[in-house]
């Protein structure tokens, strides 16, 4: 008489499992109009760093059942009218001046390394003044920038007994000479995300969000850290410039990018582990973040002597 090893009788046992499961299931309607209905909260977005006038963007939430073909969704969740307080060291620096699109600024200041920053928010019809805290750490300076090998190797320093993590992004500009030899437009801002500014969302595609990492990942003895380069300079215009950063993040930062990072690999994935994004701001949603910024250069010039 044959005997049935243990493995298929777990595999027997799973697909009756399976079978009962499906019989008795049923496929229950949900009408979504019935959804109780979601507080409005306010959300701000914010990065920092000492290279840059502070600014941060206002906007609220919105409820998953909004139809976003009835209204102009992205005006409709600017927050213009709203009273952002920015503190240095818990001292009053200045009330940050609407600019546009919920884009709140505070004109001519450029933060510091190594101090902490902090912001009230509050706004019309909201009940809440929403606050967040962070800080810049100190830059750390880029060593070298090797350009001899396929990929493009960064080389810096990795400060010892401390915690420190890190971000390389990059912003491009290429030359086009359309409006005549030397004139300023023609330089062209060239990005996955070129109609964004870093300072309020991430401003490196997402795929150089792998391009975060801890400290700990790094080898100390040689404190390198290797990024594929895939930007080139186009035939067509022949001159680019790619403006380097390392941004040595603070740890509210990280956690940001490290989950916005975990919910990009999830993309296209069969019932993936759902990632809830970090955020700091309290009684609101969203983030504010200092990184210290070590910045340097590229340039391709291809152009015809």
């Amino acid at each position: 008489m044959k005997t049935i090893t243990p493995f298929y009788k777990r595999l027997i046992i799973k697909g009756f499992c399976f079978i009962v499961l499906i019989a008795v299931s049923c496929v229950q309607e949900l009408d979504v109009d019935r959804l109780p209905e979601s507080r409005q909260q306010l959300v701000l977005m914010g990065l920092f760093s000492q290279k840059d006038t502070f600014a941060v963007q206002l906007t609220k939430s919105y409820p998953i059942t909004y139809d976003s073909h009835e209204l102009d969704y992205k005006e409709l969740i600017y927050v213009k009218n709203g009273t952002i307080e920015l503190y240095e060291n818990g001292i009053l620096i200045d009330t940050l001046k609407h600019q546009k699109e919920g884009y709140y600024q505070a004109p001519g200041f450029i933060p510091s390394a190594g101090k902490t920053y902090a912001v009230r928010a509050s706004a019309p019809g909201f009940e809440e003044t929403i606050h967040a805290k962070s800080s810049i750490p100190e830059p750390v300076k880029i060593h070298k920038l090797d350009t001899s090998q396929s990929n493009t190797i960064l080389y810096f320093n990795d400060p010892q007994n401390e915690k420190n993590y890190y971000w390389s992004f990059i912003k491009r500009f290429d030359y086009l000479e359309y409006y005549g030899p030397n004139h300023p437009d023609n330089w062209l801002w060239i990005g996955d995300h070129a109609d964004n500014d870093y300072r309020y969302a991430p401003a490196a595609a997402q795929s150089n969000l792998r391009l975060i990492l801890e400290d700990s990942e790094l080898n100390h003895q040689t404190g390198t850290f290797e990024m594929e380069l895939t930007l080139k300079a186009r035939a067509r215009m022949g001159y680019s410039i790619l403006i380097i950063y390392l941004a040595n993040l603070s740890e509210d930062l990280y956690k940001y990018l490290y989950t916005l990072n975990q919910q990009v690999k999830t993309t296209g994935t069969i019932l993936p582990e759902p990632v809830i994004l970090y955020d700091n701001v309290e009684n609101g949603i969203g983030i504010f973040g200092g990184y210290g910024a070590a910045v340097d250069t590229l340039i391709f010039d291809e152009r015809e002597d």
